[in-house]
């Protein structure tokens, strides 16, 4: 169980996967952003886009763990509380890249964004793959 809590409790299987299969997709597009945003001269976005894609690995990463300690637990209080500091932090780090590292900081936006996009996009592949049988 490579996810497995202290407990001993796992995150499903398909969730762990997705998380992979999205890790898998984004490597390329945070090397592609680097390669093309430093061409273009501004390799500090491209450093950016690639800190995005991981800040989106790790939350979803983080909240994972944290949906299975909620089963776990059933503490709502816990479940929000470390819902809320986890959006917190991610939104200050991007704003406060976006406002001290102008115009370079939209970067890790635009790096959050995509992973969201490719994490929501490896969760409803197999959906629809599923759905066509």
């Amino acid at each position: 169980m490579v996810n497995a809590l202290p407990s001993g409790v796992a995150v499903p299987p398909r969730a762990a996967a997705n998380l992979k299969r999205s890790l898998v997709l984004a490597l390329p597009f945070g090397v592609l952003a680097l390669l093309v945003l430093t061409l273009v001269g501004h390799a500090l976005a491209g450093f950016f886009a690639v800190l995005g894609l991981a800040f989106g690995v790790l939350n979803t990463w983080l909240m994972q763990r944290s949906v299975v300690r909620y089963g776990e637990r059933r503490s709502k209080g816990g479940f929000v509380g470390g819902m809320l500091g986890r959006l917190f932090l991610l939104t200050v780090a991007s704003m406060a890249a976006v406002f001290f590292f102008r115009p370079d900081g939209i970067g890790l936006l635009a790096g959050i964004a995509v992973f969201q996009v490719i994490v929501l996009l490896g969760a409803a592949v197999p959906v629809f793959r599923e759905m066509r049988r």
